[in-house]
């Protein structure tokens, strides 16, 4: 019974990922962090929830989509960093330092660089 008991929060904890992993299949938000450096857009970054960003990013033809440290809950704020290109999303498999980092793609396969009125598939 005592070995039966230790492995419940063990098994909560796998049946906890189970279903992040099947929320996160089915949304535009994924494991993973986009690195600093490149492409990044800071005038929308900020603290705000999920939502609010998805749909900030989804808004601004400009952006392509944002990283935070934190796993998906849609009703907590979280610091969130976008970006104008995803060049590519850093999973945890490779960088364990990433496993509790969220990123978010826009669902369009463009974006608009306003300054030229150029048109990028992305």
């Amino acid at each position: 019974l005592d070995s039966l008991l230790q492995e419940i929060p063990r098994m909560q904890y796998l049946i906890f990922i189970v279903i992040l992993a099947k929320s996160m299949v089915t949304s535009r938000f994924t494991m993973g962090r986009i690195k600093e450096g490149s492409y990044e857009y800071p005038d929308i970054n900020g603290w705000m929830t999920p939502k609010e960003g998805a749909e900030l990013c989804e808004r601004d033809l400009k952006c392509a989509g944002f990283t935070f440290k934190g796993v998906l809950i849609q009703d907590v704020e979280f610091e969130m960093y976008f970006f104008h290109f995803v060049e590519a999303i850093y999973f945890p498999q490779h960088n364990p330092e990433f496993l509790d980092w969220t990123t978010y793609t826009v669902s369009r396969d463009f974006i608009l660089l306003s300054d030229t009125g150029y048109t990028f598939n992305i």
